[in-house]
């Protein structure tokens, strides 16, 4: 029982961490919120949004929204929304699909998003739409970028790091967003239970990061944890086979 006792320890502590998925993930085009990824954009999709994060800032007037994309590898659709507002959207990037926890915590997460800011952003991508389904995908999205950029607290879209501006309806439903997230944060609410995808950009240079609500997929077992594994079985048939010959 003791050599028994030994082999299941090696093949547990030799064991490394399984890696998450690299997919190849494919552009579609803009889903709800606006018609066009060019000069012409549909009155919901229009917007203006400046952050002054520290490090860089940018401007935008364009689309904001969600968008359509297609996981290549597994053959899969995801409406997305981008959590990266200094890096623009490729036709093609290979991504890690990891837990939206990670994002903010984690070395990997784009330039000047505030710590913490995953679970709030997996909140709002889970958010039932209500009313314009157009109007209501604008709201979403800048209402997460509100979340990832500004740090001074209350969240307020026409003051602080990241301001927008909208129409009078779109900027109505992400204050209404924003406000319900603060109250649930101001109760002390667990947040990790409203799960959701970060689409970590692995190219260089760096292209736009995206989230989806779900789940990742599971980790891939790095090859080296496949020959362990089978050495460790193997030494635990081993193991067993000598038990039985000494007790017989």
């Amino acid at each position: 029982m003791k050599r028994l006792l030994i082999v299941l320890s090696l093949i547990a502590t030799a064991l490394p961490a399984a890696s998450a998925s690299a997919d190849t993930i494919s552009v579609v085009g803009p889903g709800a919120g606006s018609g066009s990824y060019n000069s012409t954009y549909s009155s919901y999709g229009t917007f203006t949004a400046t952050s002054n994060t520290p490090l860089t800032s940018k401007s935008y007037s364009t689309f904001a929204g969600q968008i359509l994309v297609n996981d290549v590898t597994t053959q899969t659709g995801y409406g997305v929304y981008c959590v990266d507002f200094f890096h623009d959207t490729n036709a093609t990037e290979t991504m890690q699909l990891l837990s939206i926890g990670q994002y903010g915590s984690s070395s990997s997460t784009p330039v000047n998003v505030v710590a913490g800011a995953g679970a709030k952003i997996g909140w709002l991508v889970n958010q039932a739409v209500s009313g314009n389904v157009n109007t209501f995908a604008t709201a979403v999205q800048l209402a997460i970028w509100e979340v990832a950029y500004d740090a001074a607290g209350g969240y307020d879209l026409t003051t602080g790091s990241f301001t927008a501006s909208a129409s009078a309806g779109t900027l109505a439903e992400a204050n209404l967003l924003l406000s319900s997230l603060s109250s649930l944060l101001a109760a002390g609410a667990n947040l990790s239970a409203y799960h959701a995808i970060w689409f970590n950009s692995t190219d260089s240079p760096r292209y736009q990061d995206f989230v989806a609500a779900g789940d990742p997929p599971p980790a891939v077992p790095e090859p080296a944890t496949v020959v362990l594994l089978g050495a460790g079985l193997l030494g635990l048939g081993r193991a067993l086979k000598r038990k039985a010959t000494a007790t017989k």
